[in-house]
């Protein structure tokens, strides 16, 4: 068994991984690749998931922290050696590694903004 998620192999029978809490998948059948070497799963997710480049530009601040020392920042990041976007996502505590996020160009900074000045001038109206 594979997990869909993470690739990690388990001979157990469980249904969600013990590592990241994906779906447990049964081992495919090894494709095969040009040079005659079976695909596995972990192969097939570094395959995927070319490197990429990150860089903050420019800490705007921290949103919030969690108890494990992780941060929801608000950033101005290059991604790949582009021009920065504005970035919202968790950093660990050495902005060493990344949750997920968003990325938003300075229109969509600016369209986000408008939205929240309205959301709050409505609330305070009630």
């Amino acid at each position: 068994m594979y997990c869909g998620k993470c690739g990690k192999q388990s001979k157990s029978e469980n249904a969600f991984c013990t590592g990241c809490g994906g779906v447990m998948k049964p081992d495919p059948v090894p494709e095969k690749k040009n040079d005659d070497k079976p695909v596995t799963p972990s192969s097939r997710k570094t395959q995927n998931k070319p490197d990429f480049k990150y860089e903050i530009i420019k800490h705007i601040g921290v949103l919030s922290e969690g108890s494990n020392g992780w941060r929801k920042e608000l950033n101005v990041v290059s991604w790949n050696e582009r021009d920065g976007k504005f970035d919202i996502r968790d950093w660990s505590p050495n902005n060493e590694k990344m949750g997920k996020g968003v990325a938003l160009s300075k229109g969509e900074v600016a369209a986000l903004s408008e939205l929240l000045g309205n959301l709050f001038e409505d609330s305070d109206k009630t």
